[in-house]
């Protein structure tokens, strides 16, 4: 049968394909997008579900060549993936038949505690890669997936490309999202530093490390403020201009 979401109709060109995960078992249920060669990832591109065995199938394809993207395998990133979590894209023409593999992610976990040893609750904790794989300097660092703690003051933070990271509690910009109790404090980097002290992490494939726990200090945070003077092009579909 089809995977659930497919277009009936196949009188076009085809391409077809299986998500893999670890020992090569299928990923069911997992989102599969096809684009164009040129077209971004906001564009009209068509996206099905893989059926219970990771199968996936698009059809109606004009003879373009086109990138085929998996994603929503939970703790698992994809096997090519690089640093700042981008992965090498691959070409495909219509009758290939495309295998995606994903390996499961490394974790970080730890607790995250007040100057008195209580738990911090709620607080926002992020990976940032500095290292990838093979231990070389990154020159903008990735942020992966940010995590919140739990009523013990513990947070998880899975699905990690391999390589070295810092870890923030309460790293993240008061511009974006929804406000935090935490807002106007400092970040607080493993183990209980700012980011130019702040201890690496190194995180292996499927590994896990533990108890990468961060005394939080609570601190109130300085303010920067200033002026863009000229003119700033206006781009994107807010009308956002310069970013600082």
């Amino acid at each position: 049968g089809q995977p659930e979401g497919q277009p009936g109709s196949r009188s076009g060109g085809a391409i077809t394909g299986r998500v893999v995960v670890a020992d090569g078992v299928g990923a069911a249920k997992v989102t599969v997008s096809i684009r164009q060669l040129g077209e971004t990832r906001g564009g009209s591109g068509q996206t099905v579900l893989t059926d219970e065995d990771g199968n996936f199938r698009f059809d109606n394809l004009a003879p373009r060549s086109y990138s085929v993207f998996a994603f929503g395998v939970p703790g698992y990133v994809p096997a090519n993936a690089t640093p700042p979590g981008g992965s090498t894209t691959q070409y495909y023409r219509i009758g290939d038949s495309v295998t995606l593999n994903f390996v499961k992610g490394g974790v970080i976990t730890g607790r995250v505690t007040d100057a008195g040893g209580e738990p911090v609750i709620g607080i926002e904790v992020s990976p940032l890669m500095k290292r990838d794989a093979d231990g070389n300097l990154l020159l903008s660092r990735f942020t992966g997936q940010p995590r919140y703690t739990d009523d013990r003051g513990i947070y998880r933070l899975y699905g990690l490309l391999p390589g070295s990271y810092i870890v923030a509690a309460n790293g993240r910009s008061p511009s974006f999202g929804q406000a935090s109790r935490y807002d106007g404090e400092m970040p607080v980097y493993y183990p209980s530093s700012t980011v130019d002290t702040a201890g690496e992490i190194a995180v292996t494939s499927g590994g896990e490390v533990t108890g990468a726990d961060i005394r939080y200090l609570g601190e109130r945070g300085r303010v920067v403020s200033g002026k863009i003077i000229g003119a700033v092009p206006v781009s994107g579909p807010m009308g956002f201009g310069g970013t600082v």
